[in-house]
This record gives structure tokens, C-alpha cells and sequence, in this order.
């Protein structure tokens, strides 16, 4: 909530546990139906009346509408990060301004490369002050999730993936992997990560398959489409389970056909998916917030609604291997166990 020059109050957003999901009077609201149980709406509180008034907005609505942060300068609400639901797994690094003599959304891109742009989080602090927009904290979901049983895992090597979009280079994914943990699983993908196997190496391969809010797809270095995969040890391998569950954003885990049929595809996680516990080996995450950026970027790309196959190729272009010595493996949070 924040106050304009005049004193009057705007509020936006929100989420009321009282209110069902079902609730007959909002059945006609349709920012209700898109967006329960979180309210996409625009209030404001005029000190004179003292009555509160729904606003009818327009532009770039944000659709993250939980634990975002706002001020006010010179007749605009400028409004930062927050969640959606399931609470904390989707969060954002969006700057968007409300213009409020025109009832206009408006996002505001980042000149900068955006490997540079903070991490996708919420509950953060905003405030202006000299021209310049300062942000301060942030939080992301894993923090809150069972802490008595918080895990660590060593990370043993390290894999590098140069990335572009198109013909923009977006940055580089900085992957550790738990060789300790899923010592097969590691020395398969270090095997595609650095020299190839039988000439097939994940250099010059695509992620083929993106879906927002859940997860970057690559690896077939087979077909280029997600049909093919090829192993080190031939054509498949067996699981190497019980592994980590999938408790926080960016784990690297081995995509499959069912139980032991690993290859060369994996994927990298962009929320917490736990229904793929058990089910798929999680043996690295990703290692730092830049590299977390261009996961995001990856994910925010446009994709074919039925295929999930992105309109523009993302590519590979450069893939590099780095095995640790023992002096110089370290411990990674991972979530939970």
C-alpha cells in the first residue's frame, strides 16, 4: 500500500484465505476467474470521502500479485517482484509503473544484460531517492520449507553451458554436480559436457523443450527434438535412486522415459516440482544467481503452445568441464532432503 501526493491510499493485489475458491459473488469477476485466489485488482482510498474505489486499469497488469513492493513519485506507483500461487514457487523481477493520471500498466525493461537483474524473488524493500531506485532483501520459498531437514550436497565438478537465444548470447549456466551422490549419472553428463560420446556432445545441442513455472528441457543430442537419447554406458542406464527431492528452483535432473531408461537428456527446474520425486536422479544444481538469470531467460521465451518447442533456437554454443580437485569440492544447499 502506498499514499500519493495528496494523501489518498492505492492498494493492489492480495490474497484472502476466507474467500473460496468457489465463491459464488466473484464467479462474475474475471480477474477473479483467471487469477484465484488472489485478487488482481486496484483499490483507492480518498482521505476527503473516506470511501475506497475499485480502479479500472489497463497495460501490463501484473499477474504476481502477493509480497511485491510499492512506492509512489511524482503521480506514478512504480511496483516490484512478488508471487503468485502456489505461494513463492513463481516469483518476479519485473519493474512495472503505474501511471496514474492515465490508469496505465507499464513494465519497464533493463537496459543492462540480464544476467545483471536481480533474482526473481518477493518480499522485498523499495524506495527512491535521488533519481535512482533502490531495492533492498528479497526471499524465495525454499528459505521456508523444513528447515530441520535442510540438506547439503558436494559438489565435485563443474560444467559450463554458453547460451544464445536466437542471435543474442544471454550468458552462461554455471552447473555443479554431485558426483559423490550419483557418481553414474555425472560421469554420463561430463561425457556430453566436454569431448562427446561417439561424436554427440551437448556443444551445439538446443534446449528443445521449455515450459514456464516448471522446468528447461535439453540434451538430445541424438535428434535435436526430445525423440532421441544415447547414453555413455549405450543406450540407457539404470536410476540412481533414492536421489534429492526437487525442493527448490534450478536442480539439474535426468529426463527418462520411466524407471532406468536415462540418456542424455536432462532438465533444470525453475520451481519446486515435487511430484517428480523418486521418479527422475537430481544430481547438480545451478550455482549462482547470474546463472539463475538465464535459466529465467530461457524460460520466459516464446514457445510453440503444443509442441513447448522455442520459436527462437536456444543453443548451446559453448559447453566446458571442470573437475575438482578434493581441496577444492564444497558443500551446496539443496532444500530438503
Amino acid at each position: 500500500m502506498v499514499a500519493d501526493d495528496a494523501g489518498d491510499l492505492y492498494s493492489f493485489g492480495g490474497f484472502n484465505v476466507q474467500v473460496s475458491a468457489d465463491d459464488g459473488e466473484l464467479s462474475r469477476e474475471p480477474e477473479w476467474q483467471k487469477y484465484k485466489p488472489l485478487f488482481q485488482e486496484l483499490w483507492k482510498f480518498n482521505w476527503r470521502t473516506k470511501r475506497w474505489r475499485k480502479l479500472k486499469t489497463s497495460g501490463d497488469v501484473p499477474d504476481k500479485l502477493v509480497s511485491h513492493c510499492m512506492c509512489y513519485w511524482n503521480g506514478k506507483i512504480f511496483m516490484y517482484g512478488g508471487t503468485g500461487m502456489p505461494y513463492g514457487e513463481s516469483s518476479s523481477n519485473k519493474l512495472t509503473i503505474y501511471h496514474i493520471a492515465k490508469n496505465y500498466w507499464e513494465i519497464v525493461e533493463p537496459v543492462s544484460d540480464p544476467s545483471r537483474s536481480p533474482v526473481e524473488m518477493y518480499r522485498h524493500e523499495i524506495a527512491l531517492f535521488n533519481n535512482k531506485l533502490y531495492l533492498f532483501g528479497g526471499s524465495t520459498s525454499h528459505a521456508y520449507y523444513a528447515f530441520d531437514e535442510a540438506a547439503s550436497e558436494t559438489v565435485t565438478d563443474k560444467v559450463t553451458f554458453e547460451v544464445t537465444i536466437g542471435d543474442q548470447n544471454v550468458g552462461k549456466i554455471e552447473l555443479g554436480l554431485f558426483g559423490k551422490k550419483a557418481p553414474r549419472t555425472v560421469e554420463n553428463f561430463l561425457a556430453f559436457a566436454g569431448e562427446g560420446v561417439n561424436g554427440k556432445k551437448y556443444e551445439g545441442s538446443i534446449f528443445h523443450r521449455v515450459i514456464k513455472d516448471f522446468m528447461i528441457q535439453g540434451g538430445d543430442v541424438v535428434n535435436g527434438d526430445g525423440t532421441g537419447s544415447v547414453s555413455k554406458f549405450g543406450s540407457t542406464f539404470e536410476d540412481e535412486l533414492p536421489s534429492h527431492k526437487h525442493s527448490v528452483p534450478g536442480l539439474l535432473s535426468m529426463a527418462n522415459r520411466g524407471p532406468n531408461t536415462n540418456g542424455s537428456q536432462f532438465f533444470l527446474t525453475t520451481v519446486l516440482t515435487p511430484w517428480l520425486d523418486g521418479k527422475h536422479v537430481v544430481f547438480g544444481k545451478v550455482l549462482d544467481p547470474a546463472s539463475m538469470n538465464v535459466v529465467r531467460e530461457i524460460e520466459k521465451t516464446k514457445v510453440d503452445r503444443n509442441s513447448n518447442k522455442p520459436f527462437k533456437t536456444v543453443k548451446i554454443v559453448r559447453s566446458s568441464v571442470k573437475n575438482l580437485a578434493p581441496s577444492e569440492q564444497f558443500t551446496t544447499d539443496i532444500g530438503s532432503q
